[in-house]
């Protein structure tokens, strides 16, 4: 479709443009006077992906270490496209907010063309275009740095050419293509497919409902089969760990708005007035999603502030002096992300090892001792939540307890050392550090080097 913008009939898209840099400038800057200038990603699961794409990038190997295969990332197509960015721009992580920006004005770009093929009219376009910005939401998404605008544009290029082609012979081979990257981009998509394929299989379509499922499901079978070969789980590890968390609610609305602007168009230029309970119920349905919008960036300005006080530090203090050692930890998206060293994920999402233990509910000290074997991690940086897992032989040699000022979250690392030489450099290295820390931190100090030998 050819995209041709200066003329002036454009004027609803850059009204819409225009609110959506405005949402994600007034978002950036929020987050950055909350945390001192310093711009912070959300999440640590856009770490994950950042950390994927950087390996991707340089090393050539898909995961968080630059020597083994870890499916870390929930999406397939999207640590590839930052990959792409990080190799002509260098790995920046504000590269992530930026090609979630692009993405976002091609939805907006994509949206108002299919608008104006439908012939709706300008205030409706409007009024639409407005509506995905505002209640999907997509400046949050934008922020997030993960894949969820991708995911959403795709969603809607599914969506607007199987509407189109229904009741056509065959579906064509770019409807084919933005199914199997809607797939691609994450497995949420599945969910868009199969409804797809339901339908297709109730009005007895049947070759069109496999043809669709078939070329839809090849990425993650292809992926799949690689990801086995390599001795990994056929799922990205998040699915494995944490399956029903990853059904983003953010991106199931988005995903409802892509669906219902196709299937609704036809009711869209319709001049009588619509009845009383159809406004009242788009009036409810709007404040509830603005409500719950507010509280969402409230929710993404804590989770900013709680990655840069927390993270930040962490993977500050293992660039360079602490890269030399294997690092165990149960946040490792900043670490993996800062750092150069390789890393073991206690929560499974960035090493398949541990993913698959805790599936089997094996998972403890004992696991801890038997990966160390073949791993042959140093140092362990774990929260409160791990630190039961750490075994006894460890020597425990500090603590950070982090304040939950200016909305952060409360936390406390524990650091561990593997042996007296590990424990010895963990303490040197901390107390350095602890000059550069902010004074609101509770710094505890569990170990005492020992005393050489007496002449």
């Amino acid at each position: 479709m050819r995209i041709n913008l200066i003329y002036k009939g454009s004027w609803t898209f850059y009204i819409a443009l225009l609110v959506l840099m405005l949402a994600v400038f007034l978002i950036g800057h929020h987050l950055s006077q909350a945390t001192n200038g310093t711009f912070s990603l959300p999440c640590d699961e856009a770490f994950l992906q950042l950390s994927t794409a950087k390996t991707l990038a340089f090393t050539h190997t898909w995961g968080i270490n630059k020597d083994n295969f870890e499916a870390a990332s929930p999406s397939l197509l999207y640590p590839l496209l930052l990959a792409i960015a990080f190799f002509i721009f260098g790995a920046h992580f504000i590269v992530a907010v930026l090609v979630n920006t692009v993405i976002a004005i091609l939805l907006l770009i994509c949206l108002d063309k299919w608008l104006k093929k439908k012939s709706i009219r300008p205030l409706t376009q409007l009024l639409i275009l407005l509506a995905v910005i505002l209640l999907s939401p997509l400046p949050l998404m934008i922020i997030y740095g993960v894949e969820r605008t991708l995911l959403l544009l795709l969603a809607f290029l599914t969506v607007s050419r199987l509407f189109d082609e229904w009741d056509q012979p065959a579906f064509s081979r770019r409807t084919l293509i933005y199914c199997a990257l809607t797939i691609a981009t994450n497995y949420d998509g599945l969910l868009l497919i199969a409804v797809a394929c339901v339908l297709l299989l109730w009005q007895h379509k049947w070759p069109r409902a496999f043809e669709l499922c078939f070329w839809a499901l090849l990425p993650m079978i292809a992926f799949g089969f690689i990801a086995l070969s390599k001795r990994a789980y056929f799922f990205p590890n998040p699915w494995i760990v944490a399956f029903t968390s990853q059904f983003s609610y953010d991106w199931m609305l988005g995903c409802c708005a892509a669906v219902i602007v196709p299937l609704a168009h036809q009711h869209l230029n319709i001049r009588k007035r619509p009845a009383q309970w159809m406004i009242a119920s788009a009036w409810v349905m709007i404040i509830l999603l603005f409500t719950r919008n507010v509280y969402a960036v409230r929710g993404l300005s804590r989770s900013s502030i709680s990655i840069f006080r927390q993270e930040y530090l962490i993977g500050n203090l293992s660039t360079g002096i602490l890269d030399k050692y294997s690092i165990l930890a149960d946040d490792v998206g900043v670490l993996s992300y800062v750092g150069e060293g390789l890393y073991t994920d206690l929560t499974g999402f960035g090493s398949v090892k541990i993913a698959w233990n805790r599936d089997t509910n094996f998972f403890g000290p004992g696991l801890i001792r038997l990966l160390n074997i073949t791993q042959g991690f140093r140092i362990a940086i774990v929260s409160e939540v791990y630190e039961i897992c750490i075994p006894e032989d460890w020597i425990k040699v500090a603590s950070w307890n982090l304040s939950d000022d200016e909305g952060a979250s409360k936390k406390t690392i524990f650091f561990f050392g593997r042996s007296f030489n590990e424990a010895d450099d963990l303490l040197k290295h901390l107390k350095e550090y602890s000059y550069s820390l902010s004074h609101d931190i509770i710094i505890k100090y569990f170990y005492t080097p020992p005393k050489p030998p007496a002449e």
